[in-house]
């Protein structure tokens, strides 16, 4: 996305803004970013308040985060054009206005239906934020200072996860989860604002640019239709549904369709020739797995101490945050070690994908009587794996390519990375249900002693119904914490297979980022 940036801008630059007024117009341009960042994360703490007040499940309401994703890995693709047809600012601005306009809709609407398709059109006009604040950051930046414009819209990455969770459990639990979606509003007007005085005449140079509508309809199609099939599968029995195999059957031609049509057109929205190299595919591939096994402990952590454990929004968000803080540190130390140091990223990415493993093996072995700070202890040693994973693979993807195909490399590995997350989402919730019904069904079937414990509470001063309550609520939380326990144990077994699956990537040479 640097690259991109970087490609967005050109010599026919206004003179630099200065003081006050470019420290106003970084925080303005961030903003964009940062909210459609944080929209990532702030609603992984609330699934099950939304899905409650929606009157759904909660593994159903996991689409409003995976709707979202996909319609943001859809939407980057076209980011480039965009600028190029209509200008970077131009088309910044337009994006927020539509995030706001979703984020109103997002805290309306009375159903899951209608909140998956605001989510959708959230992501789709939050897509081109990123790397749309970086054109526009170092445009406004003087000249030589690029790596501090850089550095800010890291921070901004990284800044958004830490507080999202936090930011949504407390909203939850002490307003209402809608407004973890008005909260943007007031915002991204502000930021609109300023950005439109501020940063208006450093607008990108706009040029006639066609864009492959035949292959962004397919894309769409494809995308859809998978995604359609992982979260609806569980619902309808998998392919024992004439529905479900229609999506998947739709899903397989549309990606057959994709591939063929973007090989052979002139103009693709996705250029799949980067692939012919084989440190970029690989490096693609590594990063759709690790992150679907790495970023589904966003999601499942929180699903699981408040569904059965019985957390609270706001403490679940605590548990959480602890994993980007590490984050946040080690990005840093990473950039460092890859970029003075002659150490082999694939070492790096191997030694990060292989810690995954052991905090999800750690994770593994669960119960329902674990402390708080047991839970967060995992999470923040999970923080230490995403930057070692994330941009060491990125770097080593980047060199693989030519210089002249960097943007198209940049967001094809955005795109992969995005859908890989997706995925691992659909995949580890819809097995954590589907596993906690069997778990269940197995242990009453080897439960004894039943009616004696029911005794011992009615000894106690519990009623026989209460009784019976207690007890089925205990072998829910034990059957739902088997079940993830199950889960992540299949996670530490794929980012172990993900390190060594690194080793196929050839040996970076002569580094260029």
């Amino acid at each position: 996305m640097a690259a991109t940036a970087a490609i967005e801008a050109d010599s026919g630059a206004p003179p630099q803004l200065t003081g006050m007024r470019l420290y106003i117009a970084t925080i303005a341009c961030s903003l964009g970013s940062f909210l459609a960042l944080l929209d990532v994360s702030v609603a992984n703490v609330s699934v099950p308040h939304i899905a409650g007040a929606l009157g759904v499940s909660p593994t159903q309401g996991t689409w409003i985060i995976t709707s979202y994703a996909v319609a943001e890995a859809i939407g980057m693709p076209l980011t480039g054009w965009l600028a190029k047809r209509y200008g970077a600012l131009r088309t910044y601005l337009v994006a927020m206005g539509g995030f706001m306009v979703a984020s109103a809709l997002c805290g309306a609407v009375p159903s899951l239906a209608m909140l998956v398709v605001a989510r959708v059109l959230q992501g789709a006009c939050g897509a081109p934020l990123l790397p749309l604040c970086q054109t526009l950051t170092m445009r406004i930046f003087p000249g030589g200072r690029t790596p501090t414009a850089l550095a800010i819209t890291a921070m901004v990455s990284v800044m958004a996860p830490v507080l999202g969770p936090i930011l949504g459990g407390t909203i939850t639990d002490n307003i209402s989860w809608r407004w973890i979606f008005y909260l943007n509003i007031p915002f991204v007007a502000i930021a609109i604002l300023l950005c439109h005085r501020l940063i208006g005449p450093y607008e990108t140079k706009t040029a006639p640019a066609r864009i492959d509508y035949v292959g962004l309809i397919l894309v769409v199609v494809a995308v859809g239709a998978f995604q359609l099939t992982l979260d609806l599968g569980r619902e309808y029995d998998w392919f024992n549904s004439t529905m479900i195999v229609t999506l998947a059957i739709v899903a397989a031609i549309g990606f057959a369709a994709f591939l063929i049509w973007e090989l052979t057109e002139e103009h693709p929205v996705v250029d799949l020739r980067v692939m012919r190299h084989r440190g970029f595919w690989a490096a693609c591939l590594c990063m759709a797995v690790g992150y679907a096994s790495l970023m589904s402990t966003t999601v499942m952590v929180p699903l699981w101490v408040q569904t059965t454990l019985g957390y609270p929004a706001t403490d679940a968000g605590w548990v959480v945050a602890p994993s980007s803080m590490f984050s946040m540190i080690m990005v840093p130390l990473c950039g460092m070690l890859v970029t003075r140091t002659r150490l082999d990223p694939r070492f790096l990415a191997c030694c990060g994908l292989l810690w995954v493993a052991l905090v999800a093996t750690l994770r593994a072995h669960s119960t329902p009587d674990l402390e708080m700070w047991q839970i967060a202890a995992p999470q923040a040693l999970q923080g230490i794996s995403n930057s070692m994973i994330m941009m060491t693979l990125s770097i080593v993807a980047i060199n693989a390519v030519d210089l002249d195909e960097i943007p198209s490399a940049t967001g094809l590995l955005a795109f992969v990375r995005t859908i890989g997350t997706a995925i691992g989402i659909s995949l580890a919730t819809t097995g954590w249900d589907s596993g906690g019904r069997v778990a269940r069904a197995d242990l009453v079937g080897e439960l004894n002693g039943a009616e004696e414990a029911i005794a011992r509470m009615a000894t106690g001063g519990m009623s026989e119904l209460q009784s019976r309550s207690m007890l089925e609520a205990m072998i829910d939380a034990q059957s739902r914490t088997v079940a993830f326990d199950h889960v992540f144990t299949l996670m530490a077994t794929l980012a172990a297979f993900t390190a060594l699956l690194i080793w196929i990537i050839p040996r970076p040479g002569k580094r260029r980022i």
